[in-house]
C-alpha cells in the first residue's frame, strides 16, 4: 500500500502489485497491531516456552489459542475500518504466514529491540481500549512476556539467555534491585517513561494486569498462566480488574 502523495507524476507501480489509497494509517495499523503484535507475542511467549522458532510457537496449541483469542477479542476492535479488507480474514492470513516452516525466524531474532516496537503493536492498543473501559487481560500478557524475556536476563532471575535491547541492562537492573517484589518489578518497569507514557502506566487497571501476568510468566510453568487466561470464558475476561495501587 502507498500513501498518494506525489508532487509530480505518480510512478506505475501499480502495474507491478503496488496498490495507492489516499490514507495508508489504517492499513499500517492492520498489519503493526495484528501480523506484527502476533510476531511479538509469539516470540517473548515462545522463548518463555523453550521454543526456538515463531513457527514453533504458533504449532503450540496454547499458543496459537491465546494469540488468537487476543487478536480477535481486543486487537481488532481497535482497528479503524480497512477499506477492501476483512480483518478477522487478515488475522486468519497472519497466522498461516507464522505457521510456514520454510521462514526460520528465531524466537530471539524476533525479540530483538522489543521495547522499539512494543508501543505501535501492544500499548497503543491497550490505551485506546482503556479509554473505552474495556478489557486488556489479553494484551496485557505479551506486555508481560516482554518484560519476563528482559528480566530472565538479570543474575537474580537465572540469566537464562542474552538479549539484544537498548533497555536490556536497565530492565536486568532493576531485576536485581527489587527481586521477588512483583509489584515493585512491575512499577520500576511501568516507569521508564520513554517507554511507558506516565498517564498509561499510572493506570491501575493496567498495573494490576501487567503484575498479575509478570507473576505467572516468571513462575516455574509460565505456560499455566497462559492456560488460566484461556479458560476464562470470554464474558469473565470482559471485567475490568480491580484496581490496585
Amino acid at each position: 500500500m502507498i500513501e498518494q502523495k506525489f508532487a509530480g507524476r505518480v510512478p506505475r507501480w501499480d502495474l507491478v502489485g503496488a496498490s495507492f489509497v489516499d490514507d495508508v494509517t489504517p492499513f499500517e495499523h492492520l498489519k503493526m497491531r495484528v501480523l506484527n503484535g502476533a510476531q511479538t507475542t509469539l516470540a517473548t511467549l515462545g522463548v518463555l516456552a523453550g521454543l526456538e522458532h515463531t513457527s514453533d510457537a504458533i504449532a503450540d496449541p496454547l499458543l496459537a489459542t491465546f494469540v488468537r483469542r487476543m487478536l480477535v477479542e481486543e486487537t481488532l476492535p481497535t482497528l479503524m475500518a480497512v477499506p477492501g479488507v476483512s480483518p478477522q480474514a487478515y488475522v486468519e492470513q497472519s497466522l498461516a504466514r507464522l505457521r510456514n516452516t520454510a521462514i526460520r525466524h528465531r524466537n530471539h531474532q524476533i525479540a530483538t529491540d522489543g521495547s522499539q516496537k512494543i508501543v505501535q503493536r501492544l500499548l497503543n492498543p491497550i490505551r485506546e481500549r482503556l479509554r473505552r473501559d474495556e478489557s486488556i487481560a489479553l494484551l496485557s500478557v505479551p506486555v508481560a512476556g516482554w518484560t519476563a524475556y528482559l528480566i530472565r536476563f538479570s543474575a537474580r532471575f537465572g540469566r537464562r539467555w542474552p538479549v539484544s535491547d537498548p533497555y536490556g541492562d536497565r530492565i536486568a537492573g532493576i531485576a536485581e534491585a527489587t527481586g521477588g517484589d512483583m509489584k515493585a518489578l512491575a512499577r520500576g518497569i511501568l516507569a521508564i517513561d520513554t517507554i511507558f507514557d506516565p498517564e498509561l502506566a499510572a493506570n491501575g487497571d493496567f498495573r494490576t494486569a501487567v503484575t498479575a501476568a509478570l507473576d505467572g510468566l516468571l513462575s516455574d510453568d509460565p505456560m499455566a498462566f497462559i492456560r488460566q487466561v484461556c479458560a476464562l470464558p470470554a464474558a469473565a475476561r470482559l471485567k475490568r480488574p480491580a484496581q490496585s495501587a
